[in-house]
């Protein structure tokens, strides 16, 4: 290990068998947070539980697709921290999950053509907060991982894990391998005064475009790592003896999420969108002190219409510059 750095270069590889990390790959959001439940009538979707039946487990190689956030709150997991334990009423069973995890976060190496973690400084390298940080390096027939020790949990387990000390070459090694991975991200997003650009153009005709593509299927909201809205519901059997009250995943493109007495808020797909992508890109800024979007690009690849947060963005920008350019020409 390296003292100042606290780097482990860990070569104990099956030959047979090597541990492979497909970067890039992004699996989807509900898949990935649940944690082993000892109650089997509850399914992935399934949030609220007996505290008492969550176990310890682990959370491996998420940073691939850049949940890691490099913003004021060090990562998605401080951002989820300061959401649902940072205000007047605490998550207690997001505390029970935080206290139990072990996570274990992959660098970027290969980032994926609708990523641009970039932009939004959270990636492709971790910053925390994690247990174990890998680094996979594959370079002719070396193969080995480059360990960063980032709690006493991860120290505690490096200690079992046969390793030596990392050298400075393996290390220059781990540090070129995140600079090329952030020069080859497939998407880009400018983000310069984003939350004012988006405030400024609520009625601009690029919602009315999005909102004859858009299905409102959900799929961008299910799969967001910073998504966090749930509704509630009560579950009866057949026999009306028993009762369940459950919360599950929901999303701001249902029509029923907005319903309040009296009507919709936001009835149209129009409005819907409008607010999720303003949310996450803007307002989320006002709300957390950071923005929503970590530039996973997961809500591109799972959308089966297509539609670019990043292209969306750029179109808002690209006519308010052109506005600016004609106002110019005009008073001049």
């Amino acid at each position: 290990m390296d003292e100042t750095s606290g780097q482990w270069l860990y070569n104990s590889l099956d030959n047979k068998n090597p541990l492979w990390i497909p970067n890039g790959f992004q699996v989807p959001k509900p898949l990935i947070l649940s944690p082993p439940l000892r109650d089997s009538r509850l399914d992935f979707r399934d949030i609220i539980i007996n505290i008492l039946g969550f176990m310890p487990f682990g959370f491996f190689g998420l940073v691939y697709f850049s949940s890691i956030q490099k913003l004021s709150y060090a990562s998605v997991w401080l951002f989820l921290i300061v959401v649902f334990l940072g205000g007047l009423f605490k998550e207690p069973v997001y505390k029970s999950r935080r206290e139990k995890n072990f996570i274990v976060a992959v660098n970027c190496n290969e980032p994926g053509g609708n990523c641009f973690c970039r932009s939004m400084q959270t990636g492709p390298k971790v910053a925390g907060p994690f247990d174990l940080a890998l680094t996979e390096v594959i370079q002719g027939d070396a193969h080995y991982f480059i360990v960063e020790a980032g709690s006493e949990k991860g120290r505690a387990v490096m200690a079992d894990v046969p390793h030596r000390p990392a050298g400075s070459t393996e290390m220059d090694i781990g540090q070129k391998l995140a600079k090329q991975s952030a020069a080859r991200m497939g998407r880009t997003l400018d983000t310069a005064d984003i939350k004012q650009l988006l405030y400024r153009n609520r009625e601009h005709p690029r919602w009315d475009d999005v909102a004859g593509r858009c299905l409102a299927c959900t799929n961008c909201t299910l799969v967001c790592p910073t998504c966090f809205c749930t509704t509630v519901e009560d579950v009866t059997d057949l026999t009306g003896e028993q009762a369940e009250r459950r919360r599950r995943w929901d999303s701001c493109f249902t029509m029923d999420f907005s319903y309040i007495h009296g009507g919709y808020i936001r009835p149209t797909v129009k409005a819907r969108y409008r607010q999720w992508m303003t949310h996450k890109l803007a307002s989320w800024i006002d709300q957390f002190g950071t923005s929503g979007c970590v530039g996973c690009g997961r809500c591109i690849t799972w959308c089966p219409v297509g539609i670019d947060i990043t292209a969306e963005a750029a179109a808002i920008r690209a006519d308010s510059n052109s506005a600016k350019t004609d106002n110019m020409s005009r008073n001049f």
